[in-house]
């Protein structure tokens, strides 16, 4: 599925993953969803950091065609909760465990020996100009990095929240439907269609990342579109 955005391999590795990336996705489905925030990578020439769900790292990298080479990795030792740490070491041992690399526009996938593989988006800071009176000198102003959740957010890619219980309603017959909604919404809405990837527990508040996609010729009692979970972004008891 992501494979197929991409393009191969570029040669002028340095400047292709000099910059800030945030972990959206490993090959391990959902193994590193309980670390909030998400990790984060920042190449720098050959040195690389970021945060891993509650600690920093650093280390060092080197890359030649297409492959990466991460060593040398340290981290700070803060006190964690249990879970999130073993997990948060899941996530360095596969990241030491790059042995090849790709990057298109403002995605970096790090093939793995572990998990597979682990999907970055950039960390972008878009610049705006500011309009001022006639007259006045030019000035340009830096605007604040988007956060990760905002970075990932485009037109194929949404933020759902899922209410605790499923619900009776109707499409072709009789059916449990999930209640969900957009965070800007107040209302609940039915979801007729499935998540793919998304393992329900009635019970909770959740609040999910979603890819969509478009379904070529769907039944005529079916939805046009196809929903896959890309990150549980929050997920608490109901009250």
């Amino acid at each position: 599925m992501v494979g197929a955005a991409l393009i191969a391999p570029l040669a002028s590795a340095q400047d292709l993953t000099t910059g800030e990336w945030t972990l959206l996705i490993s090959g391990n489905f959902g193994k590193f969803q309980e670390l909030i925030p998400s990790p984060t990578l920042k190449i720098q020439g050959k040195q690389l950091s970021g945060f891993s769900g509650c600690n920093r790292y650093s280390g060092s990298l080197s890359l030649k065609s297409n492959q990466i080479k991460i060593a040398s990795l340290v981290s700070t030792k803060m006190a964690c909760e249990p879970r999130p740490l073993k997990t948060e070491q899941a996530f360095i041992k596969s990241l030491q465990g790059a042995t090849r690399y790709q990057v298109n526009n403002n995605t970096l996938i790090l093939y793995t020996k572990g998990s597979g593989m682990m999907v970055f988006t950039r960390n972008v800071t878009p610049k705006v100009e500011a309009k001022l009176a006639p007259g006045k000198p030019e000035t340009k102003i830096e605007a604040r990095t988007l956060t990760p959740e905002a970075q990932v957010q485009s037109a194929d890619t949404q933020v759902l929240l899922v209410g605790p219980k499923r619900v009776d309603c109707t499409g072709a017959a009789p059916m449990k439907c999930l209640q969900v909604k957009t965070p800007d919404k107040k209302d609940w809405e039915f979801f007729y269609s499935g998540i793919e990837g998304f393992n329900y527990e009635e019970g909770f508040n959740y609040r999910i990342r979603v890819k969509i996609e478009d379904v070529k010729n769907p039944p005529a009692d079916a939805s046009s579109k196809k929903y896959i979970l890309l990150e549980i972004l929050e997920k608490t008891p109901a009250k």
